[in-house]
């Protein structure tokens, strides 16, 4: 366990709760909207700052203290996760894992049948390929 563990992950979920809020509203406007317009900016900001605090305080701590073999063992949950995660943003379902376990799977298959009917599921990326 990390020493500070928990405050690099609730910073890091914070962020994340901020960016989703901020794609609901880029979902919701249209561009040339003033507030599309904001959000985008908002989100282009706030994404960098995410990905610079994971990149420079996140990873190099947990890179230290976890082996490559469980971080390939957690890399793999992660990639099994994300075939029945939810595909949108859903910013008013609280940061809780045993909430986002629940009302996830449900979102989850709202979201992948919306994707098939809207055609949106044919622009998502192919999976990587497995070892």
């Amino acid at each position: 366990m990390l020493d500070n563990g928990d405050e690099l992950a609730d910073e890091a979920v914070a962020q994340e709760q901020e960016g989703k809020k901020l794609l609901q509203r880029l979902h919701d406007g249209a561009p040339g909207d003033p507030d599309y317009h904001d959000a985008l900016q908002d989100f282009v900001r706030l994404g960098r700052e995410h990905i610079r605090y994971e990149q420079e305080m996140v990873w190099p701590v947990f890179e230290a203290a976890v082996s490559r073999e469980d971080r390939e063992k957690i890399g793999d949950k992660l990639e099994a996760g994300k075939k029945v995660a939810p595909t949108r943003p859903h910013p008013d379902t609280p940061a809780n894992a045993t909430v986002q376990k629940t009302m996830g799977a449900g979102a989850a298959i709202v979201d992948h049948v919306r994707d098939v009917f809207s055609g949106r599921e044919a622009d998502n990326p192919p999976d990587p390929q497995t070892k």
